[in-house]
This record gives structure tokens, sequence and C-alpha cells, in this order.
């Protein structure tokens, strides 16, 4: 296997398990907008991942303005964690965490264009992550 074919196969197999991943996570272009979205992202917004691509991020949460603030903090090359509520395409709203990392990467479908300006946004939401650090506490107290 030639090592361009080496890397066109290790890029696919990256975005297919980024793609299926149940964490929810998005990479954000400069404009806002969904480049890819992970199956638990789709989850937590209530849409089908791929209907997810293309959409407006802000959409998606009840102060959109935090946003903004996460876009300049992956352009500084900086990362940031803070809460914020998603709202479901059903209207239920969730608190999440968020952490806003820069995201440069070589383009996975043909066209597409990384710079320094994307965001890797991932979300954990509060809810289920409390139910399974209870989970959690309960089998270690059973040891």
């Amino acid at each position: 296997m030639q090592h361009d074919e080496y890397l066109e196969k290790r890029n696919s197999i990256v975005a297919k398990a980024f793609e299926e991943s149940d964490q929810p996570m998005m990479v954000i272009d400069p404009s806002g907008h969904i480049v890819i979205a992970s199956d638990g992202a789709g989850v937590l917004l209530g849409a089908a991942r791929a209907d997810l691509i293309g959409k407006e991020l802000k959409q998606f949460f009840l102060r959109p303005e935090i946003l903004e603030e996460c876009r300049e903090v992956w352009h500084k090359g900086n990362a940031e964690s803070r809460t914020l509520e998603v709202l479901h395409s059903q209207g239920k709203v969730s608190a999440v965490d968020a952490r806003c990392l820069p995201f440069t990467a070589q383009p996975l479908v043909d066209g597409e264009k990384f710079g320094d300006d994307h965001g890797l946004l991932m979300l954990t939401d509060i809810l289920s992550r409390q139910v399974e650090d209870e989970k959690r506490m309960m089998r270690l107290a059973k040891l």
C-alpha cells in the first residue's frame, strides 16, 4: 500500500470513528456551521448526524453568544470549558459541559478545508454524567 493510500484509509477510519462515537462532538467552521458531527451529537440535539452538517451551531443553544466566546478561545489556540444549555429538537433543554478546542486537520472529504479557525466542541450532558457517576459510586461501594 502506498503512503497516500495508507493516509486516505487512516483518515477514513478516523472519520468513521468520530462520526459513530457516542460522545457528542462537532467540528465547527469559522462561520459557525457544523462541518462534521458524531452520532452522540445527533442524539443530544435530537437530529440525525447527517442532518446537522451545514447547520448553524447557534440554533441549538439558548445563549448562542457564548459560542462566539468559544470561537475566540479556539482562534487563539486555547481550550476552555463552560456550561451551556442545549435546545433539543423536541424542545427539551439540557445543561451540558462544553469543551471548546482549536481544531486543525487534513480534510476528511474532498473539497473541505480545515484551518486554524475551526473548532472542536465536545459536549457532556450534565444530568447523564451525574447518573453515570452515581452508578459508578454504587459499584465501588459494593467492592
